[in-house]
């Protein structure tokens, strides 16, 4: 039985050549030599005699906690770090009160016109929608439907806690 497993059995050699390439050849058995297919690579790289990919990435450092892996450059501008040294990115967004909100959550400033704010649970505001949410489709109750093209995205998901 075990011979017979033997026999189906596909050689794989992956070698490393003199060349800068690696090389990665199947065989069925009792295939020539010629005849098995010969996979050729060139990676930009080598770590711990593991291939890298092509990249973009500038490494600035590395962690070798379980095994080597390499720390990208940031292009994000810090301003400060919480808990943990995580790290506080710099935004365009005007934070106007952090004290309002249970966790101290910021509040941030917008241009959004609010005609009312006593209507709904919570003070919520009732703000002035552009006269193209009414085109679109609605949901029951007559609430209209916006489309997902915004002009300010930043505004709009600063709003939204």
């Amino acid at each position: 039985m075990s011979s017979e497993n033997e026999s189906q059995a596909v050689a794989v050699d992956a070698t490393h050549k003199s060349d800068g390439a690696n090389h990665i050849t199947k065989s069925e058995p009792g295939e020539s030599k010629g005849a098995s297919g010969e996979i050729q690579f060139r990676p930009s790289g080598e770590l711990a005699n593991r291939p890298i990919g092509p990249s973009d990435i500038e490494v600035e450092n590395a962690l070798s906690m379980s095994g080597y892996r390499p720390i990208a450059a940031s292009k994000l501008e810090i301003s400060g770090y919480l808990l943990g040294n995580r790290p506080i990115s710099v935004s365009r967004l005007r934070v106007v009160d952090v004290d309002s909100l249970p966790g101290h959550r910021p509040i941030f400033a917008n241009d959004f016109e609010v005609l009312d704010v006593d209507t709904l649970p919570g003070h919520r505001p009732i703000v002035a929608s552009s006269p193209d949410l009414m085109r679109g489709s609605h949901l029951p109750g007559n609430r209209p439907v916006a489309s997902n093209d915004i002009d300010d995205p930043d505004t709009t998901m600063g709003f939204l806690d």
